[in-house]
């Protein structure tokens, strides 16, 4: 499947200062409410690339869909990428467009070719002050991608296209604040 992505994991927590009215340190005077009602919370999120769909432009009269590509035996899958923008990820010789009427012979996705993972951590830092009983003043910054972590598009799997294997594209944002 297309959508296999065999490991994931997503950690989030928030965590409030033991600082200010009530806690363990800090617990009364102006510092208590300077120093009281901080939370931190971040969101981390990291998993496997998905598998890549390889296709090849349609040839048959019959179909008005794309074609899988015919696989090459013996050829590596995939090349060593040294420069994610510039290298092909996937080796064009390990793949040929279907010739003869036929649809092909490559899988729809194989599980040793796959897009970029994805990782992201984000953050947050909340302030929350009374005022009065039913007023309360909160400030609230957070941060996205706080790494700045690039996240690399899926290679073109179209054999029949001249940037097959290439990426071109970035599949998550820069980092936001």
């Amino acid at each position: 499947s297309t959508n296999d992505i065999p490991h994931v994991v997503a950690i989030s927590y928030t965590y409030e200062l033991p600082f200010g009215a009530g806690k363990r340190y800090l617990s009364s005077g102006v510092g208590a409410k300077i120093a009281g009602g901080w939370q931190i919370t971040g969101i981390h999120q990291y998993q496997s690339g998905r598998p890549i769909s390889l296709t090849a432009n349609n040839t048959l009269p019959l179909f008005n869909s794309a074609l899988r590509p015919d696989v090459v035996e013996g050829a590596p899958k995939t090349l060593d990428v040294q420069n994610p923008l510039a290298d092909r990820w996937i080796n064009p010789a390990a793949f040929s467009i279907p010739t003869g009427f036929r649809l092909g012979t490559a899988a729809r996705a194989y599980t040793d070719l796959r897009a970029d993972g994805f990782m992201n951590e984000s953050f947050g830092l909340i302030k929350r002050t009374p005022l009065t009983e039913k007023l309360t003043l909160t400030f609230r910054a957070e941060f996205f991608n706080a790494f700045n972590r690039t996240v690399f598009g899926s290679p073109h799997g179209n054999v029949s296209a001249g940037n097959f294997g290439r990426v071109s594209s970035q599949a998550n944002t820069p980092r936001q604040g």
